[in-house]
């Protein structure tokens, strides 16, 4: 009976060791080469897309008063709501409509998986008003971009009130900062 338990406690060390020892060795890197995996090469940029095409967009949309921020390949696209909106409502003017458009042909060069709207108010009257007002607002936004055959899985809404204020509420220009409408995407690089 001794000599089967030792047995027995024999192998659960070796096979410790060996499973440690197969563990610690190491593993060649893969690499997965896209002319080979699938036939042919995957896309790199979005077909028609150049950066003399999207400088110029960028351009038109800063003189539409639109600001267009890029870290890397992260973007943020910000137009302030009196450019886009009615005074208090979230109905799109008419006027706003060729401005949306000119953020859609801009959003149209970039390879994305997901953009966020998010739309943002001053800090004027009842906070319950303006979070309402900005939820509407960013759905409007994000509702009106989706139509416009955006190339993105995933198209988030959300309204944030008067919660983050680019600006001191007691300066002069503050309405017309903090209220506003922000597209963030990243570009997928492959």
């Amino acid at each position: 009976m001794k000599g089967q338990v030792f047995k027995k406690q024999n192998w659960v060390i070796i096979l410790s060791c060996l499973i440690g020892l197969v563990g610690c060795q190491s593993v060649p890197d893969v690499t997965f080469d896209d002319d080979k995996v699938t036939g042919m090469p995957l896309p790199k940029t979005v077909d028609g897309a150049s950066d003399a095409k999207v400088a110029k967009l960028k351009s038109k949309l800063q003189e539409d008063g639109v600001k267009v921020i890029t870290v890397g390949q992260d973007y943020l696209v910000s137009m302030p709501s009196h450019l886009l909106f009615y005074a208090d409502t979230p109905r799109i003017r008419w006027q706003s409509f060729a401005v949306l458009n000119d953020v859609a042909n801009y959003l149209t060069q970039f390879r994305k998986v997901s953009m966020s709207v998010i739309a943002h108010t001053a800090r004027i009257g009842d906070e319950k008003r303006n979070r309402s007002l900005s939820v509407a607002r960013a759905r409007n936004v994000a509702n009106y971009l989706s139509s416009q055959a955006i190339d993105a899985r995933f198209v988030a809404a959300q309204g944030l009130g008067s919660e983050k204020p680019i600006v001191n509420n007691a300066a002069s220009n503050a309405v017309a900062q903090n209220s506003r409408v922000e597209i963030t995407f990243r570009n997928v690089i492959i």
